[in-house]
């Protein structure tokens, strides 16, 4: 069994259309800007910030369920944990599309955060010491095996990016698609993942 969890708990996404909308309104002079680490802002705070110390016990709480279930059915599940990759890019370079809707300082903030959330998951799956329960980090899913960068901005991103959101296009901006990984990412985190579960199983 594979086990992402947090992100979605913690509604990133909105976050991040959040920061994108703050962005665009700071632009003509309606906001100051947020979502950075002197200013994070409400929706920051109240899906991030306020929900990310209870993740590690949720998540906790969760595969002790999971394996209960198992144990009462007789047939017990071995669970692999995963992390989230990170596709933001540092900005030491000039700006390009898939960044282009967010300032540098709210990219180098959201890259905390995806920082902080992967922490969680790390401590909550060691802190468990639960069998059959094993963690594949999957943080590096935008390194590729022979160490080229692709993360957001790279030749060959394995994330969508925020190129997808068009403000010429307001349907855009209900996309779900950034930062999930695009084929080639997918086929990375199966290369991450196939082998803690190959250990965890005794293949």
């Amino acid at each position: 069994m594979l086990l992402t969890l947090g992100a979605d708990d913690l509604h990133f996404v909105a976050v991040v259309k959040d920061c994108v909308e703050n962005t665009l309104a700071t632009s003509v002079g309606l906001e100051t800007l947020r979502c950075t680490a002197a200013n994070p802002g409400p929706t920051i705070t109240t899906d991030v910030q306020d929900h990310l110390g209870p993740l590690g016990a949720h998540l906790a709480t969760l595969l002790g369920a999971i394996r209960a279930r198992g144990e009462a059915a007789h047939r017990v599940p071995k669970i692999v944990v995963t992390t989230y990759h990170d596709p933001l890019p540092n900005l030491s370079t000039r700006r390009w599309a898939d960044i282009d809707l967010l300032q540098p300082s709210q990219v180098a903030y959201l890259s905390t955060l995806v920082s902080a959330i992967n922490a969680e998951i790390r401590t909550a799956v060691a802190g468990a010491h639960l069998p059959g329960v094993a963690l594949a980090d999957t943080s590096t899913a935008m390194t590729g095996a022979d160490g080229t960068d692709h993360r957001w901005c790279s030749a060959q991103p394995w994330a969508y990016g925020l190129s997808i959101f068009k403000i010429t296009e307001p349907s855009s901006l209900l996309s779900q698609a950034p930062f999930h990984p695009t084929a080639a990412g997918q086929r990375r985190y199966a290369a991450l993942v196939l082998p803690v579960a190959r250990r965890l199983v005794g293949g």
